[in-house]
């Protein structure tokens, strides 16, 4: 009778620490956090500092602008709203949300993309880049309700609805607080062998759940869509036009050079070169401008860091190289 009474005893500490284990990342999910008042402060920003270029983008263009050098190659004041790793969801929240309810008229707003990211608009929307569109969202988004689930397929909802409830960023949010609470809950039920929280950490690294790659620019080419009419209907490059239109803004649109070879530009697909051609002729239509940066021969692999971001100790010079480049679009 103590022999079992001994071993339900342990049974039933299994299983609830089991159950909390399993439970407490749905409990945290960090990935929904919204940031209060984000949209509120970068329109107050706007409306005082009243730039003439506005930058949006992610990190590409964080390591690309050197905002002070650029002021004073054009005497334009510029200001990036630029969040690491968002994509065209972002953007077209960011040119609704903050450019276009900001009432302000820059002379230029520039967006920067690589490839075919304007036209991918599940790419980076779930798991911790969920609340990058959140921070941009206001109450009611239809157009961002349509696309995304217009765009899923039942296996990515299923793989939605798992990251909502076991979130593997956690990683990224809240470390030190996540760490210490699994710290606590570990080693109150275990007797013996005691882990440290570095341990803890280690066995949480997100190295332990999947790879990753850093800016997603190793995709195969199986896993690329090089035909921009068809993907064009079900994005939000539609809706980025269309609300420079409605507000008067003039749209230059960037693509950024991926990280080229060591003997000279990144190589391209005869699909991926008509896509360019085809997204060059779609943006001509509406009277914006596309500067196309792949093939640029100044801008070599020397000066690239991580993955396609550009070393910090070249971004004057590309700074310099992207003005007078783009110079004719800033008159």
């Amino acid at each position: 009778m103590i022999f079992i009474k001994k071993n339900l005893n342990v049974l039933i500490r299994f299983t609830v620490l089991c159950s909390i284990l399993l439970l407490l990342p749905a409990a945290i999910r960090p990935h929904t956090f919204k940031k209060k008042g984000e949209v509120e402060l970068l329109i107050n920003k706007l409306q005082n500092d009243k730039p003439d270029i506005v930058f949006i983008g992610n990190s590409m263009t964080n390591t690309r602008i050197a905002p002070i050098l650029f002021y004073k190659l054009t005497n334009l004041k510029c200001m990036l709203i630029c969040r690491g790793g968002v994509m065209s969801s972002v953007w077209y929240l960011i040119l609704k949300n903050v450019v276009a309810a900001s009432g302000m008229k820059p002379k230029a707003v520039f967006i920067s993309f690589r490839d075919t990211e304007l036209t991918e608009p599940l790419y980076r929307t779930n798991g911790r880049y969920r609340s990058d569109i959140l921070n941009f969202c206001s109450d009611k988004e239809p157009i961002i309700d349509i696309i995304l689930s217009k765009n899923k397929n039942y296996y990515e909802m299923l793989n939605e609805i798992v990251g909502d409830i076991y979130p593997i960023e956690l990683k990224y949010s809240h470390e030190s607080y996540v760490s210490e609470i699994i710290f606590k809950i570990i080693n109150y039920f275990s007797n013996n062998n005691k882990l440290k929280t570095d341990q803890i950490n280690n066995l949480l690294d997100l190295k332990n759940f999947r790879p990753v790659s850093m800016d997603g620019e190793n995709k195969t080419k199986e896993q690329i869509n090089c035909n921009f009419h068809q993907m064009l209907k079900d994005s939000f490059l539609p809706y980025i036009i269309d609300i420079a239109q409605k507000n008067n803004l003039n749209l230059i649109f960037i693509r950024d050079q991926k990280r080229p070879t060591p003997f000279g530009p990144p190589q391209q697909t005869p699909e991926l070169r008509q896509y360019i051609e085809d997204l060059s002729k779609y943006i001509s239509h509406y009277n914006y401008r596309f500067y196309d940066f792949t093939g640029n021969p100044r801008i070599t692999s020397y000066m690239y860091g991580a993955g396609d971001h550009i070393d910090e100790k070249y971004k004057k010079k590309y700074t310099r190289i992207f003005v007078e480049t783009v110079r004719d679009g800033l008159q």
